[in-house]
């Protein structure tokens, strides 16, 4: 090492040469990663599936499902059923799946016809969905719910 520092280059001494190209090289390198701007970018991803429904009869046409509520009120007695339409559209630019759980007072009636399955970019499932009252259901206010999914 002291031979190193002893050597000379065009009279200036190497270890002096050798600390200013590392000084040079450490600014340049602080210079390099300067940022001289920087921007935000406010990002907000919605919600690409819809949910509608279209009771019978009713000369309302498609009426969105908003704040997570269909506000059908239905009476009959066991064994009655009631049929609805049901829209699911994908806004999407690719496929999604979607899948349909029931809750609440799941074994007073018994639904058919909810979607579950794939749903292609930009496009809708429509199909009809029946609730039938089960023939052992006692009277009484019951509450179901659909709990649609996507991944």
């Amino acid at each position: 090492m002291k031979t190193f520092m002893k050597r000379k280059w065009h009279r200036i001494p190497v270890g002096i040469i050798g600390a200013v190209m590392a000084v040079l090289l450490i600014a340049t390198s602080v210079f390099a990663a300067y940022s001289f701007i920087s921007g935000t970018i406010n990002l907000t991803v919605e919600e690409p599936m819809t949910v509608e429904y279209d009771w019978p009869n009713d000369g309302y046409g498609w009426i969105p499902v908003t704040g997570g509520s269909i506000p059908i009120d239905v009476s009959g007695v066991a064994g009655d059923s009631e049929t609805f339409s049901l829209r699911v559209c994908n806004a999407a630019n690719n496929d999604l799946t979607v899948s349909t759980t029931l809750g609440g007072h799941t074994g007073k009636v018994t639904i058919t016809g909810l979607p579950n399955g794939t749903i292609p970019a930009e496009g809708c499932w429509t199909g009809s969905v029946t609730a039938t009252i089960n023939g052992d259901t006692a009277p009484g206010p019951y509450t179901l719910t659909l709990d649609f999914a996507r991944s």
